[in-house]
């Protein structure tokens, strides 16, 4: 899991999440709640509760998945890319408490629904043989709009 932190001014309520997905899953009935706003953000709340997400993200042909946070305030953004073949899966960590605002987009490998014992437990945890080596890519772009 790669975790890369988005904070304020970049993250407001001015801003939104864009990017294609396959299926979204809520970690739990308080993001089930959200679920309909995963990419939306709101003013810092006193007693806002995290929302968690795991994307499965659609591809282009070459088989990258890209991530946009947009704030058309601002007249900036960040793009996450990154190969799904080697990380499929997206998840998001949404906190949008006073205090404690902030996004998380985490590029993984795999899925760590119940934790790492769990993942072990599903034989879901990739592992590298006796010298054989993997390459993961993350691409970061800074935009700008008109």
């Amino acid at each position: 899991m790669y975790d890369i932190n988005f904070g304020f001014p970049l993250l407001s309520e001015s801003a939104h999440l864009k990017f294609a997905v396959k299926k979204t899953y809520p970690w739990d009935d308080n993001a089930k709640k959200g679920i309909d706003e995963w990419m939306n953000f709101h003013p810092p709340m006193p007693d806002f509760q995290e929302q968690d997400y795991t994307h499965i993200p659609l591809t282009d042909e070459e088989g990258w998945a890209t991530v946009e946070l947009e704030n058309p305030k601002l007249k900036l953004g960040l793009r996450l890319s990154f190969d799904q073949t080697t990380l499929p899966y997206l998840a998001q960590w949404k906190m949008m408490r006073e205090g404690l605002y902030v996004l998380a987009m985490q590029p993984m490998n795999c899925n760590v629904w119940g934790g790492r014992a769990e993942a072990r437990n599903q034989n879901a945890l990739p592992y590298l043989k006796a010298g054989e080596s993997r390459k993961y890519e993350i691409v970061f772009d800074v935009l700008e709009y008109p």
